[in-house]
């Protein structure tokens, strides 16, 4: 979350078509009305990093493993 403190290696996030019901205001419901993480618009994940208020290339600071 904003203003957190990681460590190397520390999973950040993880993708995938599951109920999400901690996120304040998520407009993303499924066909049933229950909260989402997106996956109804396909699976994926926003990640960004900012230094001073500006955003940065987040790829310039992490190791992307597949």
């Amino acid at each position: 979350m904003y203003g957190d403190n990681i460590e190397n290696s520390q999973v950040l996030g993880q993708v995938g078509p599951f109920n999400v019901y901690d996120i304040l205001n998520n407009p993303y419901k499924d066909k049933n009305g229950n909260p989402t993480n997106g996956s109804t618009t396909g699976c994926h994940l926003h990640f960004s990093i900012k230094i001073d208020g500006k955003t940065v290339n987040p790829l310039d600071f992490v190791d992307v493993k597949e």
